[in-house]
């Protein structure tokens, strides 16, 4: 690679003739050279990784915070199974503090992990 007075690298590119065409259209197309026409195409797919890799954690983070969410979902739906069950057996005549109940619901397996 030549180093040119601009801070730049000059490099010689081999495209095949179809590919030459496209890109000669599509500088032509956005009022470029086709020298910026490949930079622009550069810029933009190292732009788009960028973003695909951000995108990439945003759906990590979304799927921890539903597998987070999916668990308080099932640790509240056994706590309210054990409450309910104290409930029935209440009105029955059975007597249990509060505490107990509390107890018991952070001993269900969804509230012990």
């Amino acid at each position: 690679m030549a180093k040119t007075g601009r801070q730049s690298f000059q490099q010689m590119l081999r495209l095949p003739d179809d590919m030459r065409d496209q890109l000669k259209a599509a500088a032509d197309a956005n009022n470029r050279s086709m020298n910026a026409e490949i930079i622009a195409r550069l810029a933009e797919s190292f732009e788009s990784n960028a973003r695909l890799v951000a995108a990439e954690h945003e759906v990590e983070k979304l799927h921890r915070d539903l597998a987070y969410q999916t668990g308080m979902k099932d640790s509240l739906r056994e706590g309210l199974q054990v409450f309910i069950s104290h409930v029935s057996k209440a009105e029955k005549g059975s007597h249990i503090s509060m505490d107990a109940i509390m107890d018991e619901i952070s001993k269900t397996p969804a509230n012990r992990e």
